[in-house]
């Protein structure tokens, strides 16, 4: 058991202390095991809120006299978790690999030979089934429409990153019309 096992039972009498029981839970812990007059450990504690008919009104008193306190250890928690998101972000981003910079080009591709493949198939079944040409068509025309319409996305979307990598902001067409509307 730890700490964040208990979040829920301390959180119903003191929300702010109970919110610290995940990022911050052993100062936390601490605190409350220390007003409870317990052993500093999540099981201790637990048992302390479950005998103890005054706990709840003992980490409520906690919480309004070290309120400073546990608002700063809250930002504290916060500010080291997105810390660490930020840092494995950015490790991602200078990665290089053939997942990361081949995933938009293999799109290309697969349109490529699914465009190739659908006409081959299609050229086929016209002349199989000359009937049914039409009913072939439509069918062929919404797969190429939203492969190729994930295709212009994608060519979209890398321009604008190459266009990021070079410093350039050059706003899209809704930006453009967004920043017009904004000067009249």
């Amino acid at each position: 058991m730890d700490w964040s096992d208990i979040k829920g039972l301390v959180g119903t009498a003191a929300p702010l202390l109970g919110s610290l029981l995940g990022p911050a839970g052993t100062a936390a812990g601490g605190m409350i095991a220390s007003a409870l007059g317990v052993e500093e450990s999540p099981e201790a504690v637990m048992r302390a809120i479950q005998q103890d008919p005054q706990a709840a009104v003992k980490l409520q008193q906690i919480e309004r006299e070290h309120e400073r306190e546990l608002r700063s250890m809250l930002i504290q928690a916060q500010t080291a978790q997105l810390t660490q998101i930020n840092e494995t972000m950015r490790v991602e981003l200078n990665t290089d690999g053939w997942y990361k910079s081949g995933w938009r080009p293999m799109i290309g591709y697969v349109t490529s030979f699914s465009f190739a493949g659908l006409m081959a198939g299609l050229v086929y079944a016209l002349f199989k089934e000359p009937g049914k040409a039409s009913d072939i068509i439509a069918e062929a025309s919404i797969v190429l429409t939203a492969m190729l319409t994930v295709l212009g996305v994608n060519i979209s979307n890398r321009s604008g990153d190459k266009r990021a990598q070079l410093g350039q902001n050059t706003p899209g067409i809704l930006g453009s019309i967004a920043e017009r509307i904004r000067k009249r």
